[in-house]
């Protein structure tokens, strides 16, 4: 039994060590820009988490929401947004979207409307008065909540985005992207938020920030170099959800010496 153990810790070691070997060398510039915009972009994940707790939505509220449009003045805590939002349009039968402009992690201001029918929803907002509002606001951010009604529950689930969702998302990256704006975008299904798609602008985690820090580790063994390849090789919440880093979506973007 001894010399079992001690035959498989040896195996162990010698796999691992081999493993080692085999990612020992420094990563090249287009390696590190490619971890760079991972890190940047799970970092900004992290920096934008949600909480996951249901919330009993105000009835008084739920009656009042116009399903022509409007705005709504509010003060309400990022963290906490995406629950609230959805305990709105539980139980609605009609697709909703409702537009969250956020400062520093509060949201100030909400725009909600109905969709034309029971299947399909889009902003009455024009995109002047989006215009004006973002440069009235200034957010940092916009959140986009949308629901999915269930017609039956116990058998389906509807948490996926379509692929009208997908690019009316990538086009509201772009426009946001172009003022400074990140974008987070959430489809509602039975009270609970799911995140589907996430577009930062680079002010929300500093691309050179992250390349220094990586820099710092590169080239200084080969344990270090080790675990930069490792992080880069590894699946994360930075390909789980579809979406961009908009400033350095190119490598010729960014300046990585």
């Amino acid at each position: 039994m001894l010399s079992f153990s001690i035959g498989l810790i040896l195996l162990i070691t010698f796999v691992w060590g081999f493993d080692v070997y085999a990612h020992r060398r420094p990563l090249e510039d287009n390696e590190l820009l490619r971890l760079a915009q991972k890190r940047q972009r799970n970092q900004a994940l992290i920096a934008y988490r949600f909480s996951r707790l249901r919330f009993q939505a105000d009835l008084s509220v739920k009656k009042m929401m116009k399903s022509e449009g409007e705005f709504v003045s509010c003060d309400l805590d990022y963290y906490h947004l995406p629950a609230k939002i959805s305990a709105l349009l539980k139980y609605k039968k009609h697709e909703w979207i409702v537009i969250a402009f956020i400062s520093q992690k509060r949201a100030y201001r909400l725009w909600w409307n109905k969709g034309p029918d029971g299947k399909t929803v889009w902003s009455f907002l024009h995109h002047h008065s989006l215009r004006s509002t973002i440069e009235v606001l200034k957010p940092d951010m916009i959140a986009i909540f949308h629901n999915h009604p269930n017609p039956d529950p116990s058998r389906y689930r509807m948490t996926s985005p379509s692929q009208a969702d997908l690019r009316s998302a990538g086009l509201y990256d772009k426009e946001f992207g172009q003022c400074g704006v990140s974008l987070l975008e959430f489809i509602c299904e039975r009270g609970s938020p799911h995140l589907y798609y996430a577009g930062f602008v680079d002010r929300t985690i500093p691309m050179q920030t992250v390349i220094r820090e990586i820099r710092q580790a590169n080239g200084k063994g080969i344990f270090k170099n080790y675990f930069l390849r490792k992080e880069l090789k590894r699946k994360t919440l930075a390909e789980q959800v579809p979406g961009q880093n908009t400033l350095y979506s190119d490598s010729r973007s960014a300046d990585i010496t």
